[in-house]
């Protein structure tokens, strides 16, 4: 079977609406399956995420960096600080709240200040968050299925790889 890869965010966000009952069905169906299965299931979505990589251009996106909160590491602060020629605590006073319990800095606008015309103007400065995101190369669908779920209206990726899920994984 031939999946149509969408990834035009407001056809993406229709569907979110339209599917919204599915994809929880989905969810709890892909709970209960055995650790065994869900392995193959990580494999499984690995392979398609690289599929996906060679249709899919996060520059003509940008969608993360206009939903998703925007965290930095205190590292990454020092390499911004670096590039944009800017006192460090500046840059935290301005541009970030501390969040003491994950010893990170979010972002205290949305969308990112550094994101322009889509692309990011910091990209080699930018935060370990951002560097990782989707995370579908450093972590196993089964260790951030709900996290993938959540983003599904956010990311062509996560609404790819949810919608390409469900079609094999059928009752």
């Amino acid at each position: 079977m031939v999946m149509k890869i969408i990834t035009d965010i407001s056809e993406i966000k229709k569907y979110y609406e339209i599917k919204k009952d599915e994809n929880d069905a989905f969810i709890e169906r892909y709970k209960n399956l055995p650790d065994i299965k869900k392995k193959e299931i990580d494999l499984v979505v690995k392979k398609y995420y690289e599929k996906l990589k060679k249709i899919i251009d996060c520059k003509k996106c940008g969608n993360c960096c206009k939903e998703i909160i925007i965290v930095f590491e205190p590292h990454d602060l020092s390499n911004l600080s670096k590039k944009l020629k800017k006192d460090i605590e500046k840059i935290k006073n301005d541009d970030f709240i501390y969040y003491k319990k994950h010893n990170v800095y979010i972002m205290n606008q949305s969308p990112c200040k550094y994101l322009k015309n889509n692309l990011c103007s910091i990209y080699k400065y930018r935060g370990t968050e951002c560097r990782e995101f989707p995370y579908l190369d450093s972590k196993n669908f089964s260790s951030i299925y709900n996290y993938v779920l959540s983003g599904y209206k956010i990311c062509p990726f996560y609404f790819n790889i949810i919608e390409f899920l469900k079609t094999i994984l059928t009752d």
